[in-house]
């Protein structure tokens, strides 16, 4: 019922994709170009598509070995699942949850984690049942933008971004992007910086923009911080140096590169995602805070590696860059 996608059935399958993503078909086949035999797709079929995914290989997860030297760590490959969807028409038979299953059942066979980013809140509880845990935070916020002096951009390639981005991220359970995965988003309108600040590198960041307008339906101003049309910096990851000022939960540092970013490219605004930082007790998802990656792991033994790096890391899991 289940099988890996044949060429022949292509247009079908790019023909779901839109229906349910409203991607036109030079997005889709971009990736799978992009990424080339990374990418396998898989469907559910009866007369027709019923239900479909795509998997690919992202990178992998990293957990620290903390009581260890010269900075060892664990590592678990993850495929990830993305573009999930069931035709219209089938819908609240199950088929999503079977395709899910059977992919995430497939990572498992070949000692990797299954790794999905839910589109929406509300999908949390759809993949919890299937064995996905929440836990890779990530978090959001908006800020005007404000002219700061001393603060410049300099563009990085996405390998070099990768190499910053580790060494930022050294000590904590993270996401570890493929060299792959950080050359594909470069070359999909994402651009990669270095924050410079009076000419010491501060933070790092990956970014779009776009232009955004206000909820059609807000009604009033009050409280909307995009009166828009505006002209949008989205940042898709901004991390700060460890070797800059202090970094806390609500950090006024991150807001002031963020937005003398968004200033630097003309943007009236900038929204960023960040990580979150560990503090002590459970910290659950919430205004800012939301859940960015899910994880089913191959194993119980890889679940308490992680659970227990997890707990002295500087950072709740950081997963980052959602392909959305």
């Amino acid at each position: 019922m289940i099988r890996e996608l044949s060429g022949k059935e292509y247009s079908e399958f790019a023909r779901l994709w839109k229906k349910a993503f409203g991607d036109d078909e030079e997005v889709i086949s971009r990736l799978f170009q992009g990424l080339g035999d990374n990418v396998r797709a898989y469907i559910l079929e009866f007369n027709s598509i019923a239900a479909e995914l795509t998997q690919f290989d992202m990178g992998s997860v990293v957990m620290p070995l903390y009581e260890t030297e010269n900075n060892q760590e664990l590592t678990i490959p993850a495929l990830i699942s993305y573009a999930i969807c069931t035709d219209p028409s089938e819908r609240g038979k199950g088929y999503g949850s079977q395709i899910t299953t059977y992919a995430s059942g497939l990572a498992a066979e070949e000692g990797k984690a299954s790794m999905l980013c839910p589109a929406e809140p509300g999908l949390v509880n759809f993949y919890e049942p299937l064995g996905y845990k929440s836990l890779f935070l990530v978090r959001e916020k908006a800020v005007h933008s404000k002219k700061v002096s001393g603060i410049k951009l300099e563009h990085l390639t996405p390998r070099k971004y990768g190499e910053i981005r580790e060494k930022y991220l050294e000590g904590t359970v993270h996401f570890r992007l493929s060299d792959d995965i950080l050359k594909y988003i470069g070359s999909e309108g994402t651009d990669m910086y270095r924050i410079l600040v009076d000419g010491k590198e501060e933070a790092i960041c990956a970014a779009y923009t776009e232009m955004r307008a206000a909820p059609e339906d807000s009604g009033s101003d009050e409280g909307n911080i995009f009166t828009g049309p505006e002209k949008v910096l989205v940042m898709e990851e901004i991390i700060l140096s460890p070797d800059g000022e202090p970094q806390d939960g609500d950090s006024l540092v991150t807001d002031k590169l963020s937005w003398a970013a968004a200033n630097i490219l003309d943007c009236q605004i900038c929204q960023y995602r960040t990580p979150v930082i560990n503090e002590a007790g459970r910290i659950e998802p919430s205004e800012e805070v939301e859940v960015q990656a899910m994880i089913a792991f191959p194993d119980g033994n890889s679940e308490k590696q992680f659970k227990e790096a997890s707990a002295k890391s500087r950072f709740v899991p950081y997963f980052g860059f959602p392909l959305d």
